[in-house]
């Protein structure tokens, strides 16, 4: 015959059942979090990709820096700088960005002097200083004109990134007229 449960017997069988649930709970846990951790990890690798991105200063000055804020390492690549002259008050300017030897592999109606450059490997959050090759040959612009800077990071897109819509950046160099 089994003994009536007083209210010390339950409790203490209360406790005991509490202490077995814990230890199963923390049992299961545990059991399961090196199978999640393998699975996680394995699905950031699968998913880690760079991420290339023009850094500019404002305003724009030489040398420019590319970051990698991807999650993973990236080898070489190129990026892409371009330049052109804007008048801020009136006609279309007649400067060319750079003087004296062409860099250009290619003018746009926007630009007239494209340079594309090497960048180094990269590892995640890492960035490498870029020097404008045509820095050295520019001028200051007279009154009223202004340079204008587009830098694209992998211009061909050879690489898969994480974000493709961020590897263009914008400034511009000026020097104001004095009725401005």
């Amino acid at each position: 015959m089994s003994q009536p449960l007083n209210a010390d017997t339950r409790i203490c069988t209360h406790r005991g059942n509490m202490k077995s649930i814990y230890s199963l709970i923390v049992l299961f846990i545990l059991a399961q979090a090196p199978v999640q951790a393998g699975q996680a990890s394995i699905e950031s690798k699968e998913a880690a990709k760079p991420d290339l991105v023009p850094v500019l200063a404002s305003p724009m000055s030489s040398p420019v820096v590319v970051r990698n804020r991807g999650q993973a390492a990236v080898g070489a690549s190129r990026l892409r700088i371009a330049c052109g002259v804007t008048q801020l008050v009136g006609g279309p300017p007649n400067a060319d960005c750079a003087t004296g030897a062409r860099y250009s592999d290619h003018e746009t109606s926007e630009f007239d002097t494209v340079a594309t450059v090497d960048v180094p490997p990269l590892k995640p959050r890492e960035s490498a200083r870029v020097t404008v090759p045509f820095w050295k040959d520019m001028t200051l612009l007279p009154e009223g004109l202004a340079y204008r800077f587009a830098v694209e990071a992998d211009p061909d897109n050879a690489i898969e990134e994480s974000d493709e819509d961020n590897n263009l950046a914008r400034a511009r160099r000026l020097r104001e007229p004095a009725s401005l």
